[in-house]
């Protein structure tokens, strides 16, 4: 019997990548909530269950997107097009959101009067460099959530993104080079990644880079994403296998008492873990799909609605906060996918469709 390939599995958009990013972003919620919430000291089974969620999360996502935004890229073979997908699937729901928060819940939590606070220059430096991420996340907000166990935090999930944004431009810049300078592009671009997945992984674990938006931290995702691409590249050669799942995901779980060790581990086998899942599981657990992509709404609003609860409820425990956090986020993220993110990803294929019937003029 020939053994499946990635390949041969990846076709269509019947998967379950919806599935693994609603997971892995419910996950952040319950991690943040134990952090956010005075009820750390109470739950430590669950304290140290947040540590490794925390650490995998973030992995899963970017193993994922390299994976997807290779593919992305490679079928268009467009920069223009490339780029125009990735600000309507970033930038529309992050408006809405940073807006929001600016704007709404801002001036309800703040310490200081509805006037002081917009004649902060920091609430202009967050609005503005939340609106772009060009130049990483800004935290704070004046006078916002002070006094919490997470004093000061009003959207602890932006950190990812400036760094996601950076690796979308740097593997176009590859796709531009490999095309410029040699006549096998996708090989070359599988080479490379290859190479600097190992080289910066290799250096993640040297320098252990810690949490949040700074130069080393693209060190501790980057690998993520680069072996998310250099599956989508090998994807011919890539057996799907139960026993190789088993093995990985096996590994990955025998080692999470000793942290140096899982990381070494992961770097190996989370790639695999995850691309397995997205793809080999079939049946009824794709029915998910119907109810789209709600997993970007929660990621990037779930953390100053905790704050706002923890700031309403003094002492709320970690427990109830998980509760409170998703009966509020849920519904918020579903608005989010319905009305902000679905309309602008049918703008993005719609354009698609439109390249694909008129010639270009130029």
């Amino acid at each position: 019997m020939t053994t499946a390939r990635l390949a041969d599995v990846n076709t269509g958009r019947d998967n379950n990548f919806n599935l693994l990013r609603f997971v892995a972003s419910l996950s952040v919620v319950i991690t943040h909530a134990v952090a956010q919430s005075s009820g750390i000291a109470e739950l430590t089974a669950l304290h140290v269950f947040g540590t490794y969620v925390a650490i995998l999360a973030p992995d899963v996502f970017f193993v994922a997107s390299g994976y997807l935004i290779s593919a992305s890229l490679l079928s268009r073979n467009d920069p223009r097009a490339y780029l125009r997908a990735r600000v309507l699937r970033i930038y529309p729901a992050l408006w809405v959101a940073i807006l929001t928060t600016v704007f709404v819940i801002g001036p309800i939590f703040s310490t200081l009067s509805v006037g002081a606070y917009f004649s902060d220059p920091r609430t202009w430096v967050h609005l503005l460099r939340n609106l772009t991420l060009l130049f990483g996340a800004a935290e704070g907000l004046p006078g916002v959530f002070n006094g919490l166990p997470l004093s000061g935090a009003v959207n602890g999930s932006l950190w990812t993104l400036p760094v996601e944004i950076r690796l979308y431009l740097a593997l176009l810049l590859l796709w531009w080079l490999a095309g410029r300078f040699t006549q096998r592009r996708e090989y070359w671009m599988g080479v490379v990644v290859v190479v600097a997945a190992i080289v910066l992984g290799g250096l993640k674990l040297w320098l252990e880079p810690a949490w949040g938006d700074h130069p080393i931290n693209t060190l501790r995702l980057a690998p993520l994403f680069l072996i998310g691409c250099a599956m989508f590249l090998w994807r011919q050669h890539i057996p799907m296998r139960r026993d190789l799942f088993w093995l990985a995901f096996g590994a990955m779980l025998l080692t999470l008492p000793w942290l140096e060790v899982f990381f070494f581990v992961e770097f190996f086998a989370i790639g695999y873990v995850t691309l397995y899942l997205a793809y080999v599981p079939a049946g009824a657990v794709r029915g998910f799909n119907r109810f789209g992509d709600c997993s970007y709404g929660i990621y990037i609003n779930s953390f100053p609605l905790q704050q706002a609860m923890v700031y309403l409820m003094p002492g709320i425990g970690a427990w109830a906060l998980i509760g409170w956090s998703l009966l509020v986020t849920l519904p918020v993220a579903m608005l989010s996918w319905h009305f902000v993110e679905r309309p602008a990803l049918a703008r993005k294929h719609n354009a698609s469709r439109v390249r694909a019937v008129v010639p270009a003029s130029n």
